[in-house]
């Protein structure tokens, strides 16, 4: 067989162990011994390696794994034998101290490279439902939509996961008034580098609100490169079976050209916009009732960033949109984008009132006519059980049918109607 170049970082007795075996094997050849993984990945990029033998400790994760490997060069991770596991989710090669002739384990595993059984470009299958809140440019009320929507789900008890994963600006624990510096979907990611995320590691990071799991999110806009592609795809392989639906704050998409220049192997601004985006379920489209909001609503669809999405048009109002607001903001969506019957949430002071005191609608104000349109929003993901009425006479029936009349007339046209198609 070819010659096989390997690239070393280690430390300590081990690695004159190593080092040894492959000088003593024809088939093996070191090409370069290095200080630390950064060093190792440097080589490889350089095309100078088939196989990297590198030490746990050395500043080995899933992104240097994932770099390796499109590289073309095998990681085999030198770590102690209760370490099998974690490496084996990282999709590496694992050698432990026990083995006997490392020489001929180098030569195998070139041999018969590492499975992954969930490469990047194949995510596991979904059990959760993944319902993403997501919106063109500027602040329609992403935030205001998701939190309630994972409250009216949690009344249902649909065992909801609400997820911050708005990179440009995390809010949604201090919408809830909850500590906004405790862990969140950072120390996440950081877990899946590590290969240490998984159901019972994602619960951990959670905190519970009345029935809703909160995994909060990153505060400061800068930290957005933590939020890097080679990391994503594990985070929602694990958020994908949680057992019930599962509503994503997401951010907003920013309409640039930058790539990272070394073949994509860096983050891109975008990453997280994409990747929430590509493992949606179901995606929730806000916008807001107003001429700008409109415009931008309008322009985003046209753009074909999303596809199918249920429309969500939020704080409609006679001011901003003329004496009949819900009929203009229909015949402009229909006659421009094609998007019919989308569900209106009126502008409503107890939505300020809510997020004042730090709580959801349905806990602050639950008869107020924002938090009645989030009901039917909730209904078209965990319908309300239909519960049997007992017959009533006939006054009480005509009192019923007024009321009723009464509403409709308020919410007229507010009822969520079909998707786009």
């Amino acid at each position: 067989m070819d010659e096989v170049s390997v690239l070393v970082a280690l430390r300590g007795a081990i690695e004159e162990h190593v080092l040894r075996e492959i000088q003593q094997t024809r088939s093996l050849t070191i090409t370069r011994r290095c200080a630390d993984a950064t060093e190792v990945l440097a080589a490889a990029l350089a095309g100078i390696g088939d196989v990297a033998v590198v030490d746990i400790d050395l500043g080995v994760d899933r992104s240097f794994v994932l770099r390796l490997r499109k590289a073309g060069v095998i990681p085999v991770i030198y770590a102690p034998t209760e370490s099998a596991s974690t490496i084996e989710n990282l999709a590496a090669v694992h050698l432990s101290p026990e083995t006997d002739n490392v020489a001929d384990f180098l030569v195998q595993a070139t041999t018969t490279p590492v499975v992954d059984d969930n490469p990047t470009d194949m995510p596991v299958e979904t059990l959760a439902t993944l319902i993403a809140v997501m919106s063109p440019w500027g602040s329609p009320g992403r935030t205001t939509v998701a939190v309630n929507l994972a409250y009216e789900l949690a009344q249902r008890g649909g065992n909801p996961l609400l997820i911050d994963a708005d990179v440009w600006g995390g809010s949604i624990k201090q919408y809830l008034g909850l500590n906004p510096d405790g862990v969140g979907i950072a120390a996440a990611m950081r877990a899946v580098e590590r290969g240490t995320f998984d159901m019972e590691a994602l619960q951990n990071l959670c905190e519970v609100d009345e029935g809703v799991h909160v995994l909060g999110g990153m505060t400061k806009a800068h930290r957005w490169r933590e939020a890097a592609g080679q990391v994503l795809q594990g985070l929602w392989d694990t958020v994908g079976q949680w057992g019930g639906c599962v509503v994503i704050d997401a951010p907003v998409f920013l309409p640039t050209e930058l790539d990272d220049p070394v073949s994509g192997f860096g983050p891109s601004v975008n990453d997280m916009w994409h990747s929430i985006r590509d493992h949606a379920t179901e995606v929730c489209l806000v916008g807001t009732g107003d001429t700008i909001g409109m415009h931008r609503i309008i322009n985003f669809h046209l753009d074909g960033f999303i596809k199918n999405p249920y429309v969500v048009i939020n704080r409609i109002r006679q001011d901003a949109a003329g004496p009949s607001p819900q009929a203009a903001v229909n015949g402009l969506l229909d006659r421009f984008a094609g998007i019919s019957n989308p569900l209106m949430v009126p502008e409503d002071p107890a939505v300020d009132q809510a997020i004042l005191g730090g709580q959801p609608l349905v806990m602050k104000a639950p008869k107020s006519p924002a938090r009645q349109a989030l009901i039917d929003l909730a209904d078209c993901f965990h319908p309300r059980r239909q519960r049997k009425r007992k017959r009533r006479g006939i006054g009480s029936w005509v009192t019923r049918k007024e009321h009723s009349e009464e509403n409709s007339s308020l919410f007229a046209g507010n009822r969520f109607g079909p998707r786009l198609k």
